[in-house]
């Protein structure tokens, strides 16, 4: 990978986690400042995300981890570095809510679940809770439903990957089975991500060509929300498909406007590689730095966010910069320490191997 392309794929990181932080600061009752002139792309910085995951686990499992353990072991380790410490941090903050700011906490999901922890925590722990129509992020914390998306999206790849023959079709269509559809409606925005890396190494662009590419995939993105096109795509399959989609698929039902970005920013990473273009190696420094703490502003934002504001902040400036500074302890303790829990992860799988003999 190139320092270019590298530097890239971070800044569509942060592009991603900010898109998702800022358009999250507006819902709470309190004022978002110059953020409320932001045009709203939390869901684009989705789209984003999906597209980034499916292009690097896509590298990874190519140019790193070649074995099965070794990629169950890294995959693991990225996400329940930041899963668990967010998790715990969401009920923390919701056991204190619910207890010390009753008319701030009084979402059904701020009570029920709660209540039935023993059924709920098995789902978050184990990413279940999208399953076909089911839909139980952790309280309020929103975001989560993505990554109960992304997971089994890994799963997906890894049997297509190290299985073959009619033992890889049965095993994808049992994980078919067992997700139901929303979660393989919108496979496709991530398996674009892995098919621009698996292009890259069949396909080559000369510099000029490939900057032509850059250019009218970043405005076609830029065209289809300014025009608002991916969405009246979106609106025009559902009402051909009878508000079904509306209706039944959750967060699936937006997958036409989705791919249709989605296939922008594909197209902006493939051309990337082939851009020459040397000089955005000269931010990587700064973009890697914030880039590695963009997982955990996902995770944690929503939460954070609900918490400050319910204790009487009139502004959100004050719970944005309190949050941030949990996303940075927390990222310097989970998000850029990974090593010891991909030694955790090895040692356990290890042992559930040596249980298997």
């Amino acid at each position: 990978m190139t320092p270019a392309l590298s530097t890239y794929l971070n800044i569509l990181r942060v592009f991603g986690a900010l898109a998702v932080f800022f358009g999250h600061m507006c819902i709470w009752n309190a004022s978002c400042g110059p953020v409320a002139w932001l045009p709203n792309l939390g869901s684009d910085g989705v789209v984003t995300f999906f597209v980034l995951s499916g292009y690097v686990v896509a590298y990874a499992a190519e140019e790193k981890d070649k074995t099965l353990r070794r990629f169950a072991v890294n995959r693991c380790a990225r996400i329940y570095s930041v899963m668990l410490p967010a998790l715990l941090l969401t009920l923390v903050f919701e056991y204190i809510g619910i207890r010390d700011f009753p008319d701030a906490y009084n979402t059904v999901y701020d009570r029920y679940q709660l209540a039935r922890l023993w059924l709920y925590l098995p789902m978050w722990l184990s990413f279940t809770s999208e399953f076909w129509s089911y839909n139980e992020p952790i309280f309020t914390n929103g975001a989560f439903w993505s990554l109960c998306f992304e997971v089994w999206f890994y799963v997906f790849f890894t049997v297509g990957l190290f299985t073959r023959g009619r033992r890889r079709l049965a095993l994808l269509a049992g994980v078919a089975l067992l997700v139901g559809p929303k979660i393989c409606a919108l496979f496709p925005l991530w398996w674009l991500g892995a098919l621009a890396y698996r292009r890259q190494r069949t396909l080559s662009l000369r510099p000029a060509p490939a900057r032509v590419l850059l250019a009218l995939s970043l405005a076609g993105f830029v065209a289809l929300k300014a025009t608002g096109t991916d969405t009246l795509a979106t609106e025009a399959v559902n009402a051909a498909l009878g508000q079904f989609p509306l209706t039944s698929m959750q967060m699936a039902w937006l997958l036409p406007g989705y791919l249709l970005l989605a296939l922008c920013i594909a197209g902006s990473i493939f051309a990337v590689r082939f851009a020459a273009l040397d000089g955005l190696a000269r931010l990587a420094a700064p973009v890697g730095v914030v880039a590695s703490f963009t997982f955990t502003i996902y995770l944690i934002h929503l939460p954070a966010l609900k918490f400050f504001v319910a204790l009487g902040f009139a502004s959100m400036l004050w719970p944005a910069l309190l949050t941030l500074a949990i996303v940075l302890v927390l990222g310097l303790l989970t998000e850029r320490r990974l090593g010891p829990w991909r030694a955790a992860f090895s040692a356990l799988f290890a042992a559930a191997e040596r249980v298997r003999r």
